[in-house]
């Protein structure tokens, strides 16, 4: 345990700048906090309460994992970055300034399509995971869902996803999706395989369908 009395994480920057890979996990105290670290690749940030502005410029970061509560604002500089993980509670606003080889995204939210939204246009993306908190609620549908990212070729849904799924918007489908995953809540069983029926004459392009109750 490690206590750090740096608020801003400006002391952090300046003694480290040559750092790699950073883990910072259940930090707490945190004001306006912000990392500017030229070269790091991966970084694992826990912010267990919430401050009301996070900040990340980090021009050679790969991979990012970024789980906190409800910041009011997020602002992400990294155009390398391939693999991005957030889970947050809430969001208000959140800004990148590049994303330019992103393929492989995470979202965990307790509203999952207020997210999406807020990310605006990601056509980089290739492989997208989505889960809701618990708690959430967050029904959306894959019109919302390619607007924002058009050209991924892998999507899975987590549990609570599913359940939440409004039924497919007409002749939508799933374009060019080739692999789906589907983690299936069976709470009504009719509504659940009707689901499972309706998605599976929309699979045009798929070559791999795992469906796991």
């Amino acid at each position: 345990l490690i206590r750090l009395d740096d608020k801003n994480l400006t002391e952090l920057n300046t003694c480290f700048p040559n750092l790699q890979v950073l883990n910072l996990i259940d930090v707490r105290g945190l004001k306006m906090p912000m990392i500017h670290l030229l070269n790091l690749k991966t970084f694992h940030w826990t912010v267990t309460d919430s401050p009301s502005y996070i900040c990340i410029i980090a021009p050679n970061l790969l991979t990012l994992r970024l789980e906190c509560r409800s910041p009011y604002a997020i602002y992400i500089e990294a155009p390398l970055c391939y693999n991005l993980h957030l889970a947050v509670d809430h969001l208000n606003a959140f800004a990148v300034k590049r994303f330019q080889k992103l393929k492989n995204v995470q979202l965990e939210c307790s509203n999952i399509r207020s997210l999406i939204r807020k990310l605006h246009r990601l056509e980089t993306v290739e492989a997208l995971t989505l889960d809701i908190r618990a708690g959430g609620n967050s029904k959306f549908n894959l019109e919302v869902l390619f607007c924002t990212f058009p050209n991924i070729t892998s999507l899975c849904f987590k549990p609570r996803v599913w359940s939440e799924f409004e039924v497919w918007c007409g002749d939508i489908g799933l374009k060019g999706v080739k692999r789906f995953c589907g983690y299936l809540s069976v709470i009504d069983p009719l509504m659940t395989f009707t689901l499972v029926d309706c998605m599976l004459e929309e699979c045009f392009n798929c070559v791999e369908i795992s469906l796991l109750i």
